[in-house]
Parts: structure tokens; sequence; C-alpha cells
């Protein structure tokens, strides 16, 4: 766990029977997990690369598993109060090669795209709505890829009962 003055580039030759490359990264055993460092593949030389600013343990990983999105809200299947909703809000986790940045994050409401905050430390996004949403059903879709290109979808319907 030697920390070095600049950074240094690492290179595996990765196997050339795997079917999505995307799907393999370099990682790092650091404070006893796995960190994702990289995926930058040459594919004429079968190599896989990435940098690091610490020596340590370095290795290939596969990673299958999609993002995991959870506590949607406004919750599928619920009535809510116009009032009652004021933002959009998920919990968004993938514990492996990670989620890059909000623009692997999109969501949409009846098929409008919202530019979520993505807050990655605590895992969860957040969409602010401007005014209080039309009386009726309503569709939430949230896609989250990972570093790896592994995708998840999650969909809520909901409806919007007037304040009385």
């Amino acid at each position: 766990n030697q920390p070095l003055h600049d950074s240094i580039r690492v290179a595996f030759k990765y196997p050339t029977y795997s079917a999505d490359i995307r799907q393999i990264g370099v990682y790092q055993h650091v404070e006893n997990t796995w960190r994702f460092l990289g995926n930058q593949t040459d594919s004429q030389n079968n190599l896989i690369r990435a940098a690091t600013r610490r020596m340590g343990e370095l290795v290939l990983i596969k990673d299958f598993t999609p993002p995991v999105i959870r506590n949607i809200f406004p919750g599928n299947g619920g009535r809510f109060r116009a009032s009652g909703v004021r933002t959009i809000k998920a919990t968004v986790r993938d514990d492996l090669s990670g989620i890059q940045n909000d623009l692997a994050i999109v969501a949409t409401l009846d098929d409008y795209p919202l530019i979520t905050e993505y807050h990655a430390p605590k895992h969860y996004i957040k969409y602010g709505l401007a005014g209080a949403l039309a009386s009726g059903k309503h569709i939430l879709n949230i896609t989250v890829t990972d570093r790896a290109g592994n995708i998840s979808t999650a969909t809520s319907e909901f409806t919007i009962i007037p304040d009385r």
C-alpha cells in the first residue's frame, strides 16, 4: 500500500475467450475491498489497462452483477397527494465496478427525461420537481449502467390524487 509520487499504468493480458470484455476490469485491493481502477482495452494486443497511484495487489475481475435500484419514491402502486410529492428519489448501488457519474443514470417521468442528481457516497439519486404533478397515473423509469456495462432498470407506477 505504498503511495507513489505519480500514477503508474498497469496492463494485463485479458482472456481472448471472454464474451464481453467491457465487463472485465482492473481492481486493486484497498482497505479489505476491491476498488475498480479502469478497463481501457487495447484489442490489438489483448490488453486491459488502468492507472493507480499506489502499489499493492492488482487483479482482473469480471463484473456480472448489474446495479441495484431500490427505495423508489414515489413507490410502485402508491397513491400520493400532489403536495406530498416534491422530490423523486431512489437508492442506486453497484458494489463492484461502481457507477461512474450522473451520466450513467437515466430517469424519465411519463417519458419526459429528468436530470437527476447523483450522490455517490450515499448511493442515491434525486430530482426536485418544479411544481406539483398533475392528478392521475404516472410512470417513473430509472436505468443505471455500471462501469462494466451491466444495466438495471426499475419502473414505478403511481397515482397522484388531488389535494383537498
